[in-house]
């Protein structure tokens, strides 16, 4: 995977966060979905679907359950890895993909991927006051970076080459000439800043967690205050009944074809819990009477987020 993004000093003076949007949604979703698919091609589908999903709904963040069976000293299986890696390269700008995702086999059907078309895939006739950028080469004690347009950004400080980064550049464009070359003068922001300041969603998080206790403490943002799983066995609440508690960053748990059971099943701390109600704040069945016996994982993604979306929305 590509570096992460970093939040570094600003070079120049990008609007103050306000307090309007602060509150995250992470969702989490079992791997064994994209084990499920009797093809590569049908598994790189499913998770173009689920990174479809995600971007439709201002999901911050998605977590790629490893929930089958650990073997030790292994790295993630290959299911977990080509939904991450799928899900990453969906969500980057398709700008930044030569610079930051290496060829690979994994992703031999991302050309039949539909598109996020989220606000940050920003086209070259398009200015926005963020950008999202790569930094290519470091010049006196500044960092240079492609944004996808036909100048390339300047920031005043040093980020590290071939990284990620968003960038703010302005309300207007603006360049500037240096060394006899001209640039769009910018600096590093934190991405869910430009949430914060415009309320414009600006794409997803990626990363994989291995056990239960990866998926609640290593998050990127210290934990989770809200969280929240699905299950055909859990409680049923009319969608417009449906009340939360307040929340600042909120997780929600979808398991894979064998329900968050499996998940449980496989994880060392299966002997501290009787069931996968005991992991979470509200256990909840968002379709009941379905029609089927089974619900897929990408159907099951879009039925959560639009049952909790009235829910969820009353605290942002």
């Amino acid at each position: 995977m590509h570096p992460r993004r970093v939040s570094r000093p600003p070079a120049c003076d990008p609007p103050r966060p306000t307090n309007a949007i602060r509150k995250t949604i992470s969702v989490a979703i079992g791997a064994s979905c994209v084990e499920n698919a009797v093809s590569h091609e049908l598994g790189s589908l499913l998770a173009g679907q689920l990174a479809r999903a995600a971007a439709i709904f201002n999901v911050d963040e998605v977590v790629v359950l490893d929930d089958g069976p650990k073997h030790a000293g292994s790295d993630v299986n290959r299911a977990a890895a080509l939904l991450a890696k799928i899900l990453q390269y969906q969500e980057t700008p398709q700008y930044l993909r030569k610079a930051l995702i290496p060829m690979h086999e994994l992703y031999r059907y991302c050309g039949m991927l539909a598109p996020l078309d989220a606000p940050h895939h920003l086209r070259a006739t398009e200015w926005f006051e963020y950008r999202e950028g790569v930094v290519t080469n470091q010049e006196s004690g500044q960092s240079v970076c492609d944004i996808g347009l036909d100048v390339p950004a300047l920031v005043g400080t040093i980020v590290p080459h071939n990284t990620r980064v968003t960038l703010f550049v302005g309300k207007t464009r603006h360049t500037v000439v240096e060394g006899g070359r001209e640039y769009i003068k910018a600096s590093v922001v934190n991405p869910l800043d430009v949430k914060r300041t415009t309320g414009r969603y600006w794409g997803y998080n990626v990363r994989v967690a291995r056990s239960i206790e990866e998926l609640f403490n290593k998050g990127p943002f210290g934990g989770y205050d809200l969280t929240i799983g699905t299950s055909e066995r859990g409680e049923v609440t009319e969608c417009c009944s449906l009340t939360l508690t307040d929340y600042q960053h909120a997780l929600i748990v979808i398991g894979g074809p064998s329900g968050l059971e499996y998940l449980l099943q496989n994880d060392p701390c299966r002997e501290q819990h009787a069931s996968p109600a005991t992991l979470f704040d509200r256990y909840l069945n968002v379709c009941p009477n379905q029609g089927s016996r089974t619900i897929r994982t990408e159907e099951a993604v879009l039925l959560c987020l639009m049952y909790l979306k009235p829910a969820l929305a009353r605290h942002r």
